[in-house]
């Protein structure tokens, strides 16, 4: 190691990612309270001096009077020393106080942030006295971000904590990002691309996944272990603000996250109360590796698979239940391998109360090691369950005017924290207190209506708030009781403050609010124009977010910063929604669902002018984002408040998302949609039908269900043919094509090809050229006439390099590959595999990457490399699980084949230990691999 030296005899302290400390087998993970571990982490994190008993009482003990904040400093020193200082510590090995001070002996311990930080000083030292050392400096850099697993103390809310926080997160992303310069200097641009990742999902989520080396031990006494590369998960939602209070709720969270024989934690309370975000920091707090799975716009139970398969990343199985077949083979992997992730839930109460219960024990019957920590109006009512009541925040009492005293209160703090993000003077005075006090009590303490009624005070004193307020209770309590059952009497008020906010508002901006509701899972400012029409402004959207009634996402998956993402909170946009019905016509709803379509056809029109192939990383996270919204907008087809035939044009648009990852959700609203249209004798355009049923029978076709594919595919070439479209019949075609060769027709296969690809040389149809070529090659490959296979490919590869098309550049050299391996020339096949390693992984297609490190594994059996194709077999089948791929029994045998051959040679222990190796790279470590990179 390049830093410090630990004494073997010292106290190891870990405060990156929670406080732990080890000394030889010893682990400490408890202690007596929050703050005596406070306390410990204090004097580890400023070991330069002593520090005066009556500044350590003051400054963890504030609410108590001098003599009891002195006691309980007492109390927690003399815990730390019976805890810490045992007959193997002797008395003062640790702790060293007298009378006055209170300091840690510096010898007896070592703190990886002073590691962290000595790491950095040492990579400083290097840049000045040798600044062309790149690899030396790099190695001290790489060194620091090695150690830095985590934030600091996550789950501990001291200002002084908050502050240390930021400083050595904003030094580690300065270490990341001088990190991938000098990688990039080296020409190393796998190394390069990979810190760039971990500094983008860094700096987003505001939570870094576990390192290795110290990082391993001290996770080792939790009771689920971290997988820093074994999931792709959703990252924790982060908020702008800070969290107040929930010192109750977050100890009773931590202590059942800590027992491992509790499956499921449901958070209980109404709207506004704050248990989404309780259970953003409580996951937080608890350092594992967590799964978000935002559930708002989930009805029945059989889409909670869909959500869960979402957040894991996992494509769409093929037919109905395949995604619980998925969600729950992927997660039983990853509990044989310990890497099983905490699923947090979020907005349960969504969901159809007995089909929700029914998937939870289902899962859990699946998966029996599966942990669930769910937010929810109601109580889930499965076996086993356990439950914290989120309660509203403490309310001040109505003597405590006193403006010192009253911002103690949790309620308090949280309008003045607001109230000064709005209005940078605001203050709570002797003039304001009983009102503020008077306020948070109308307010009952629910922490959405707090912050609404701080958004104002611009524009309103807290005096003008409470008077209003009582006002309108009124009113608005007619609203409220008109609502389901679950608003009881403090959402009421929660109902009260958002009306009381609505009619604050100017005309102009009570209809853009309305009109944005009509979002679901967030929208941009140009999707926000699209469907507010003349009613949106900048300025609108601006001055809604200043009121609290938008609020700013941070996204971790953001493809353009220079666009930021915006979303109401489901109460608001519940709220806002029933406005519509009341206040604007049904002609304005009509037309407003029809922007809702306009503002994400931006996104298919885009994605269109990008060409053919598999679609990229940048538009696949596009896709993500507005699924929801995707939903709602064919969801209003279903219902027949938008016309069928425009729901069957924007359901077409969408289909390079159906065929990247939902094709059985794209398949069922297409058949559905012309089934609804024959059913009503609605007229749909032959050349639409026609499209619509080659979709149907293309995405039947990557489902594996050849059955259905071909009558839709017929179909559709005889459509095509009765509106007199050539390329729609050569498309077709070419499809049927492709759809012998993988029935295993290649006589039938090869004939279609070449009348399709005769036709795509009339009409100039370079893609679908291209296309043909590709399915010609594997004909060949099938036929064992590798020569052939050759040509097609090489043809192939000419014609994508011509119109530029990335994807199909990877699949020709693949083809390629695959052709020179067939015909013994293992140089070229070696080389053309690294190519379209690199391509494949540039485009961000992990579709095509997995099948390829299968072939190049065969490669490298053939060239007797046994233990490299270890490694490979073992980087593709932990992607193949990742992705969610079955194999069929066919393929399965003939990859069982190869690996027999190279577990005969290895040994089956060492065979399976190279396996495992390759499982655990990420995917640039295992592009990196295969290109013999490293």
């Amino acid at each position: 190691m390049r830093y410090t030296k630990v004494v073997t005899t010292a106290w190891n302290m870990y405060l990156l990612g929670g406080l732990r400390l080890c000394c030889g087998k010893r682990v400490e993970t408890r202690f007596r309270t929050q703050k005596t571990g406070a306390l410990l982490a204090y004097l580890a994190l400023f070991p330069a001096r002593t520090h005066p008993r009556e500044e350590l009482a003051l400054r963890f003990w504030e609410d108590d009077a001098d003599d009891e904040g002195r006691a309980s400093l007492r109390v927690a020193l003399n815990s730390l020393r019976k805890q810490l200082e045992t007959p193997d510590n002797a008395a003062g090995s640790l702790l060293v106080a007298d009378r006055v001070t209170i300091g840690l002996r510096r010898e007896a311990f070592v703190t990886d942030v002073a590691r962290f930080e000595e790491a950095l000083a040492q990579a400083a030292r290097v840049y000045r006295t040798d600044p062309q050392n790149h690899a030396a400096h790099l190695a001290h850099l790489t060194d620091a971000t090695t150690i830095y697993t985590a934030p600091l103390l996550p789950g501990f809310y001291d200002d002084w904590v908050s502050e240390v926080r930021e400083r050595l997160h904003s030094r580690f992303l300065n270490a990341l990002e001088e990190s991938e310069k000098l990688h990039r200097r080296l020409g190393q641009t796998t190394q390069a691309d990979a810190v760039a990742l971990r500094r983008e999902q860094s700096e987003s989520s505001d939570r870094v996944a576990a390192g290795e080396g110290e990082s391993t031990a001290a996770h080792a006494a939790l009771p689920v272990a971290p997988a820093p590369k074994a999931v792709f998960t959703d990252p924790l939602p982060h908020f702008f603000t800070r969290f107040w209070g929930r010192e109750r709720e977050m100890a009773q969270v931590g202590e059942y996250l800590r027992d491992a024989g509790v499956s499921v934690l449901t958070l209980l309370g109404p709207g506004g109360i704050g248990k989404t975000r309780l259970s953003v920091e409580a996951a937080r707090a608890w350092g594992g590796v967590c799964v978000w799975v935002p559930v708002a716009s989930v009805v029945r139970g059989e889409e909670l698979a869909d959500a869960l398969r979402e957040s894991l990343n996992l494509p769409q199985g093929s037919g109905d239940g395949d995604d619980f077949g998925t969600v729950t083979a992927h997660l039983r992997e990853l509990a044989a391998s310990e890497t099983l992730p905490l699923l947090v839930w979020d907005n349960f109460e969504q969901v159809e109360e007995t089909s929700g219960a029914r998937f939870v024990a289902r899962l859990l019957r699946a998966v029996p090691q599966a942990r669930m920590l769910v937010s929810s109006r109601r109580r889930l009512g499965v076996p086993g369950e356990c439950f914290v009541a989120v309660e509203t925040l403490p309310l001040p009492d109505e003597s405590q005017t006193d403006p010192a005293a009253l911002l103690r209160n949790p309620a308090a703090a949280l309008f003045a924290d607001r109230a000064r993000s709005v209005t940078p003077d605001f203050a709570v005075t002797a003039r304001n207190a009983e009102a503020v006090a008077t306020l948070t009590r109308l307010l009952d303490g629910l922490p959405l209506a707090i912050e609404l009624a701080a958004a104002w005070v611009s524009v309103l004193t807290p005096g003008q708030m409470v008077q209003k307020l009582s006002a309108q209770g009124e009113r608005f309590a007619l609203l409220a009781s008109r609502k389901t059952s679950d608003r009881v009497e403090r959402h009421r008020s929660l109902w009260n403050t958002i009306g009381w906010s609505y009619d604050l508002l100017s005309p102009d901006l009570r209809t853009l609010w309305r009109r944005l509701s009509v979002f679901h899972g967030g929208f941009t400012a140009t999707m926000a124009e699209t469907v507010a029409g003349e009613s949106f402004t900048f300025d609108g959207l601006a001055r809604l977010r200043e009121r609290s009634l938008i609020r700013l996402m941070a996204e971790s998956d953001g493809d353009d910063p220079d666009e930021p993402r915006y979303e109401l909170l489901e109460s608001l946009r519940e709220f806002a929604s029933e406005r519509i019905a009341e206040e604007e016509s049904a002609e304005e709803g009509d037309a407003l669902r029809l922007r809702h379509i306009a503002s994400l056809q931006t996104i298919t029109d885009l994605d269109a002018a990008h060409g053919h192939g598999p679609l990229t990383s940048r538009f696949r996270l596009r896709y993500k984002r507005e699924l929801l919204n995707v939903r709602r907008a064919l969801a209003h087809v279903e219902d027949g408040r938008v016309p069928v035939d425009l729901g069957l044009d924007f359901a077409l648009r969408l289909s390079r998302l159906w065929r990247a990852g939902y094709v059985r959700e794209g398949c069922g609203y297409l058949q559905s949609f012309l089934r609804q249209a024959d059913a009503a004798k609605k007229s749909i355009n032959t050349k639409l039908r026609a499209k619509v049923l080659m979709e149907i029978g293309v995405l039947h076709r990557i489902s594996g269900d050849m059955a259905m594919a071909e009558p839709a595919l017929l179909a559709a070439l005889e459509a095509f043919g009765e509106c007199g479209d050539a390329n729609g019949v050569f498309s077709c075609r070419q499809s049927l094509g492709t759809l012998a060769l993988l029935s295993g027709r290649y006589t039938e296969s090869e004939a279609l090809l070449r009348q399709a690809l005769s036709e795509g040389r009339a009409l100039n149809n370079r893609h679908g050229i291209a296309t043909c070529l590709n399915s010609l090659g594997y004909v060949a490959d099938a036929r064992d006439d590798f020569a052939a296979m050759r040509a097609a490919h090489e043809e192939e590869l000419a014609v994508r390099h011509d119109i530029g098309e990335e994807a199909g550049i990877a699949l020709a050299v693949c083809g390629l590959a695959v052709a020179n391996r067939g015909c013994g020339d293992f140089v070229c096949a070696e080389q053309h595999f690294a190519e379209a390693f690199r391509l494949f992984h540039q485009i961000g297609d992990d579709v095509g990457l997995n099948p390829t490190f299968f072939l190049y594994g065969e490669l490298m059996i053939d060239k007797s490399e046994w233990e490299r194709a270890a490694v490979i077999y073992g980087i593709a089948e932990a992607g193949r699980i990742r992705l969610g791929i079955t194999m069929s029994p066919e393929t399965r045998q003939h990859v069982e084949t190869y690996h027999a051959r190279c577990r005969h040679s290895l040994g089956t222990t060492a065979f399976d230990a190279l396996l495992n190796r390759g499982a655990t790279l990420s995917q640039p470590e295992a592009v990196a691999v295969a290109r013999r990179e490293t």
